[in-house]
């Protein structure tokens, strides 16, 4: 028997043993899920004072500045909040000084970016306590590296790392599809060909990034078991660890785990998006037979009208209260897939990572 064809015929029983470890890991991990449910809610709220932390200096700037500036951004955020058009006095506001504008929009964009990078960090606190249950052990809550300043710098270099190796494809496609329309433009390809080509490089740009998230996303977890080291790898060396140790026919194996996991997640997130479907639509409902829309689109309108008739055996006051015992359904909701499913695809990755590709 040739090796290609022996490798073919141990995949499959190979695959699953490696997949009955992966359930022991799992099962371990939900024989434990006091300890795990509060080593996440640690996580999760470290997370969020990591990056008020990093990004405070910034949302100081921005306060001050908007204390200081001509335009009114109290006036904006209200806007926004009740999705409602601004007046024109504050359109012509924004014109008039577009130097704080671009200001106040560039501080806002540092703020959101520190906080991709500050509230991730809780991939690598995740990883650290899902390798320990892959190793059968509980980590001691307070021994995870919250406050290890060499960790956190490392882990948001690393990240920086990945968001580059990620605008790559993304950075080429539009290249592409800049020049296409150049193309047509100049009356070379028709509007047909363009839109064929544009669906098509799209389609490889969607099966590019998924595989390119593959390829790197054990990165976190590589730097989360190699804290026992006194020294840390360069940022980069993280992500050519995880691009090396994924090459092969691991690709199918991760699949179908994905597979498997969105397909247990199916049931919980069907009956969470209709709670909150039902919710917007009874919302819109009220907002609508209370008049306080003017000027709508004749699609809007439609929407509004289509909506409206969908709930006519109704009472503005069984509407309110139905949508109030639908905003406690989905709190509910809210907190059991916090409590039971968030974390899980980290643990799955972590248990893959161990089991599939440093085969332990």
């Amino acid at each position: 028997m040739s090796h290609k064809k022996a490798k073919k015929k141990a995949f499959f029983p190979n695959f699953k043993k490696q997949a009955h470890h992966i359930f022991a890991d799992v099962k371990f991990t939900y024989k434990n899920i006091l300890h795990w449910v509060l080593s996440k809610i640690i996580i999760s709220c470290w997370s969020v004072v990591l990056w008020i932390l990093v990004a405070l200096p910034f949302i100081i700037i921005a306060i001050i500045a908007g204390l200081i500036d001509p335009i009114s951004w109290s006036q904006i955020i209200s806007y926004i909040l009740t999705w409602s058009d601004a007046s024109t006095e504050l359109i012509n506001s924004m014109a008039a000084h577009p130097y704080w504008l671009v200001f106040m929009t560039l501080m806002f964009v540092v703020t959101a970016f520190f906080f991709l990078l500050a509230s991730s960090y809780n991939l690598f606190l995740l990883s650290r306590l899902s390798l320990s249950y892959v190793a059968g052990k509980k980590l001691v809550i307070k021994k995870n590296l919250y406050f290890d300043v060499r960790y956190i710098l490392r882990f948001m270099w690393i990240l920086c790392w990945n968001i580059m190796y990620l605008l790559a494809p993304i950075m080429i496609w539009a290249w592409i599809v800049f020049f296409m329309y150049f193309f047509f433009n100049i009356w070379f390809i028709s509007f047909n060909t363009l839109s064929l080509l544009i669906a098509v490089y799209t389609f490889i740009l969607i099966l590019s990034l998924i595989y390119l998230v593959y390829r790197i996303i054990f990165w976190y977890v590589i730097l989360a078991d190699d804290t026992r080291k006194k020294h840390l790898w360069t940022s980069r060396s993280y992500v050519r660890k995880s691009i090396d140790i994924t090459s092969g026919g691991n690709f199918f194996r991760f699949f179908i785990m994905c597979i498997v996991y969105s397909l247990v997640l199916l049931p919980f997130t069907s009956i969470s998006t209709y709670y909150e479907e039902q919710s917007w639509y009874m919302r819109d409902t009220l907002i609508y037979k209370s008049g306080l829309l003017d000027n709508l689109e004749p699609k809007k309108i439609q929407y509004y009208e289509y909506i409206s008739k969908e709930f006519k055996y109704l009472s503005n006051d069984e509407i309110t209260s139905r949508l109030q015992m639908y905003w406690y359904i989905q709190i509910i909701l809210y907190f059991i897939g916090y409590f039971l499913f968030s974390g899980l695809f980290i643990l799955l990755i972590c248990s893959f990572y161990k089991r599939v590709l440093t085969k332990k």
